[in-house]
């Protein structure tokens, strides 16, 4: 779970900075299982409290918060990583990049599901810049295929310079 956690908690937090044993003790308490029901804070806090860990319901609540996200995230993360899997061993990936778009239209599609619009909007935007750096470099590709020919014309001696330029503007498509 803490590998999830992209910064490193601040000094003072004490809940986050739990060993990861200590924190996932501290969500079972909270939560429950299927045999026995969840504790609310006020009974949270004293059960830390007999370890000498100091907190409050606030604390506590944000605390909830963040390691709910977390596991979340290795959850959907995991998903993600089966189904990719699953289609590769069926062939239907074959490509990094055809991994890639597996893993953005899963978390896409996560997105929406938690109505998260923030995160949504963040995934799209960066499908649409790797789409607009694709169809830079195609574009760079075909100039630079163009470049090559317009030097093969320009450096054949056969040719003369009217019979050259013709050839060029007309490789290069201008009129």
């Amino acid at each position: 779970m803490n590998d999830l956690i992209r910064r490193k908690p601040r000094e003072g937090a004490i809940l986050k900075n739990m060993a990861p044993a200590r924190q996932q003790e501290l969500w079972e308490y909270m939560e429950g299982d299927k045999e026995e029901k969840g504790h609310s804070y006020k009974e949270c806090i004293a059960w830390l409290e007999q370890d000498g860990i100091h907190t409050n319901k606030p604390r506590l609540s944000l605390w909830r918060d963040w390691y709910y996200s977390g596991l979340s995230l290795q959850r959907s993360a995991e998903v993600a990583l089966r189904w990719v899997a699953e289609d590769k061993a069926a062939g239907k990936i074959t490509t990094l990049e055809e991994e890639m778009e597996a893993g953005q239209r899963f978390f896409s599609r996560l997105a929406m599901l938690q109505e998260d619009n923030s995160g949504f909007a963040r995934i799209m935007t960066a499908t649409m810049r790797k789409k607009a750096v694709k169809v830079t470099e195609r574009k760079l590709k075909l100039l630079q295929s163009r470049e090559a020919k317009a030097r093969k014309v320009v450096g054949n001696t056969k040719l003369t310079p009217d019979e050259k330029e013709a050839r060029v503007k007309q490789i290069l498509g201008i009129s």
